[in-house]
């Protein structure tokens, strides 16, 4: 805290800017204390006092001005619906008018973590993605401040935290903690037109929503002006910052640009980059999955986890099939990442397909591919097949033992001979893809039942790699539950969480059907229900964790007090012992304890008198 102070006295001879904010993101000074010390300037504005400029930039500060002089209520819980259909018709223009553009950003980007939206300059907005809502005013008059307002009167990047917002009981009633960044987009005059905005629950996720939404704006403005001498030099330089490989097509089926990371995908010289015509030799705006998990990610020192993490390390960098056979949620995707990034491969796409989540008749679609054409309903232009996609990399084909059987029989052709062939085309491609596969079935007893192909299984299984249920690597619980502690206390800015051994226990005897990633989820339950102490307790854990822990303890209880011969009657020694346990539990604590056991506090106090006297 006087750390923090000290840093804000710097600042409080000059008035902060925005620019100010993005060093302090930069720097980890974003925290939950300095959103305390904006909310209570934010306090102080609504009650008419002075707010300290080296807090809350100009820019907010001036919008929180501009709002009052609107007369907008800050604690007003609704937000105007766009009824004008004129209104409506330039909205959904503008929508359609960068269709592809913003079909190219869904792509190129992973947004899992955001909300995108997109807003006009006269504030109409709307959540892409979800065209069942209804088109809002989202402007500066009728929302307050926000990431947009900021924006589209600056024509410059913000971004906004939770206490920044004008109307926060609006924001917090409807979108709970919310944060945002957006960027202007502009027509070829170089007129503000609207913005783009990423929304997300986390703030540490600021720096990278500001980044990206600042080049997804660029990208937009270079994608909607005409290809010309002018400014292709800068669009090549904006390309080739993104990790992915992305080639520019035109309606003539032609490659117009690609850049350098395509370049090295599929070794095309560069004399062979722009206006050579290519004719559909390249995937245009294919995302794939590189670096997200490599084998410093892999926790655990038990034997069975140290056997499967080497094998798979020995394996990594050849070219033989691999077979990961473990249970839901053990992590198995997390392996084929691992064995794909260490393969001399990393450079190349990771695709990952789970054929347990599509609907069987679509599975030889996406995998293969289709001419346009080939079936009622097939896209335009048809369809690059998960399997060309992944040429030149990995295709992780989990569940596999979902897959029909007459697609088992395509990819064992393929498997063969090399080459691929859509649904509808007569012309076979060729591939280079290194296959794994992962199941959490006996392929070999699908195959007595005649549910799974035995020659594709022999195919597929040059190495097996056994992935051990979390019960049978209790040693790597407490390891991993730390791990995901590391974790959560970024994502929801706590510090110095520990667990109470009462917790750890609970742990280390609940039978975790799920594995790691039930692990995972209980401890993010476990966090949450954290207020403000940092120790995790048992009350803590879901009910279902606490209540298998509970029935366990008291069983043991039982046996224990059946091998004591006592002057206590073998009732009153389990019923004391639980209540010792219990209190050990809540650190002695007796109005916790007899809340826990349903039981009032001068019964507790009774029953430990009644011991000491038979003790004595």
């Amino acid at each position: 805290m006087e750390i923090f102070c000290k840093i804000l006295e710097k600042r409080s001879k000059k008035i902060m800017q925005m620019y100010d904010l993005l060093q302090m993101i930069q720097s980890g000074e974003v925290n939950s204390r300095y959103f305390t010390k904006v909310n209570d300037q934010w306090n102080r504005f609504q009650e008419g006092r002075e707010v300290d400029n080296s807090v809350v930039p100009q820019e907010y500060l001036d919008s929180w001005k501009r709002c009052r002089a609107y007369g907008l209520d800050p604690y007003d819980l609704t937000l105007s619906v766009v009824e004008n259909p004129k209104q409506k018709e330039f909205f959904l223009n503008t929508v359609k008018k960068y269709e592809f553009y913003l079909q190219s950003v869904f792509e190129i980007f992973d947004l899992s973590d955001f909300l995108f939206k997109l807003q006009t300059r006269d504030g109409i907005c709307q959540l892409l993605g979800q065209s069942t809502l209804t088109l809002m005013d989202c402007s500066e008059k009728n929302s307050g401040t926000t990431s947009s307002s900021i924006v589209l009167y600056e024509d410059k990047p913000a971004v906004i935290f939770q206490p920044f917002y004008y109307r926060q009981t609006y924001v917090r009633k409807n979108f709970g903690e919310i944060h945002g960044a957006s960027a202007p987009i502009h027509n070829e005059k170089n007129e503000l037109i609207g913005d783009v905005v990423l929304l997300y629950h986390y703030p540490e996720l600021s720096l990278q929503a500001f980044h990206m939404v600042s080049l997804i704006a660029k990208i937009f403005d270079y994608l909607y002006w005409p290809l010309t001498f002018g400014h292709e030099r800068q669009l090549e330089q904006i390309m080739n910052c993104l990790p992915q490989g992305i080639a520019l097509g035109s309606k003539k089926e032609t490659i117009n640009f690609c850049n350098e990371k395509m370049v090295d995908l599929f070794e095309i010289r560069k004399k062979q980059n722009t206006g050579q015509g290519r004719k559909k030799s390249l995937p245009v705006f294919m995302k794939a999955q590189n670096d997200l998990y490599t084998f410093n990610h892999i926790k655990g020192k038990s034997p069975l986890i140290q056997k499967a993490k080497n094998t798979a390390e020995k394996i990594a960098d050849t070219y033989v099939p691999v077979m990961i056979y473990g249970e839901s949620g053990t992590g198995k995707e997390m392996f084929a990442q691992a064995i794909h990034n260490a393969s001399s491969r990393s450079g190349g796409p990771f695709i990952a397909i789970n054929c347990g989540a599509i609907p069987g008749e679509l599975v030889e679609s996406e995998l293969f591919g289709y001419e346009e054409g080939a079936f009622t309903g097939a896209s335009k232009g048809g369809k690059v097949g998960k399997i060309e996609a992944a040429s030149g990399g990995t295709l992780f084909l989990d569940e596999i033992e979902s897959m029909p059987l007459k697609d088992q029989i395509k990819l064992l052709r393929v498997l063969s001979t090399g080459k691929v062939q859509k649904i509808g085309s007569t012309k076979e491609v060729p591939v280079n893809v290194r296959l794994i596969s992962a199941t959490k079935t006996d392929l070999l007893q699908q195959a007595d039942e005649s549910l799974f192909r035995e020659d594709l299984y022999y195919r597929i299984s040059t190495f097996i790699v056994e992935l051990p249920p979390l019960r049978e690597r209790k040693e790597d619980i407490i390891l991993l539950a730390e791990e995901f502690i590391q974790r959560l206390e970024k994502r929801y800015s706590r510090s110095s969480i520990e667990m109470d051994w009462s917790f750890i226990n609970a742990l280390l005897s609940y039978k975790w059907r799920g594995n790691v990633r039930e692990l995972e989820h209980a401890m993010e339950h476990a966090v949450i229900m954290l207020d403000k102490q940092s120790s995790l307790l048992l009350e803590h854990l879901p009910e279902k964790i606490q209540d298998y822990y509970l029935n366990n303890t008291t069983e043991e209880i039982v046996e224990e007090a059946m091998e004591h011969e006592n002057k206590f009657g073998l009732l009153a020694l389990a019923e004391q012992k639980m209540i010792e346990r219990v209190l050990d539990s809540v650190d002695g604590n007796i109005s916790a304890a007899a809340e826990q056991l349903g039981i009032n506090r001068r019964t507790i106090y009774r029953k430990l008198q009644r011991k000491e006297t038979l003790d004595s």
